[in-house]
């Protein structure tokens, strides 16, 4: 039964405003405000949420993966389980 988990799906506008006010991610890409990085994730960016699931204990929640139209190395995020606030996992130089 496919239920979804570990597919990836299109972000929601609330979404790309949350990844837009994450701290580091606007001078990552040259954004000097969130409006800025919200018109670069959605112009030619490559954006998707996985509903994550691991295969034995770890993390089960919202996990982002984000690709610029230069193919850089992505970022991933995740959702803090007990904060409910994006974490970035990778990519942040």
């Amino acid at each position: 039964m496919d239920d979804g988990h570990n597919k990836p799906h299109p972000l929601t506008a609330d979404e790309i405003r949350e990844i837009a006010d994450l701290a580091g991610l606007q001078s990552r890409w040259g954004a000097c405000t969130p409006d800025e990085l919200v018109k670069m994730l959605t112009g030619s960016w490559y954006t998707a949420r996985f509903d994550y699931v691991t295969g034995g204990l770890g993390y089960v929640g919202d996990y982002f993966v984000v690709i610029d139209d230069a193919l850089s190395e992505p970022v991933t995020i995740r959702r803090n389980n007990r904060t409910g606030k994006l974490q970035i996992v990778q990519g942040d130089r």
